[in-house]
């Protein structure tokens, strides 16, 4: 029976929502093949997810929640729950200073999750990974925003001039 090469305790979704998590374990043994078990409070694996070869598997996702496409399901797991719960606070709590100061927490929190390190080996080992890093998914946010901020800028124009010339 092959040994455990890493494995690491993670959150793992069976739905769509926070909601639906349960704690789980992912392990890459020495064969090169991966399994998802979900685990009870003392880490008793009680059910198994998934166990599939490393070459082939399609992997994909963003910040700390990675998915993996198996025989066409996807299944989500979340390295860092903890980026996901700063995400949300800074933004509950508003203005620039906080998200900044999320943004900043999540990002270390990215960093020390591990994700970014099996995500490597897993492209090394033949996995096709398509990852949005941390980076990324804030150009694509900010850039989201300026497009909706020009969109409101837009409107309140567009209806100063039909206000101006008695269109209105």
């Amino acid at each position: 029976m092959p040994t455990a090469k890493f494995s690491r305790p993670i959150t793992y979704y069976t739905g769509i929502t926070q909601f639906s998590a349960k704690s789980a374990v992912l392990s890459w043994d020495t064969d090169d093949v991966l399994t998802l078990d979900v685990v009870d409070a003392n880490n008793v694996p009680i059910e198994r997810v998934f166990q599939t070869p490393i070459k082939g598997l399609k992997v994909g996702g963003n910040l700390a929640v990675i998915w993996f496409k198996i025989n066409g399901k996807k299944v989500r797991v979340d390295f860092s729950i903890s980026s996901r719960m700063v995400s949300a606070a800074s933004g509950l709590v508003g203005g620039s200073v906080a998200n900044v100061a999320g943004l900043y927490a999540q990002s270390e929190l990215i960093k020390s999750s591990g994700v970014l390190e099996w995500l490597r080996a897993f492209r090394e080992n033949g996995a096709t990974v398509k990852y949005w890093s941390h980076k990324s998914a804030v150009v694509i946010g900010f850039i989201f925003g300026l497009i909706i901020g020009a969109g409101i800028i837009a409107i309140f124009i567009t209806d100063a001039i039909a206000e101006s010339q008695g269109n209105f």
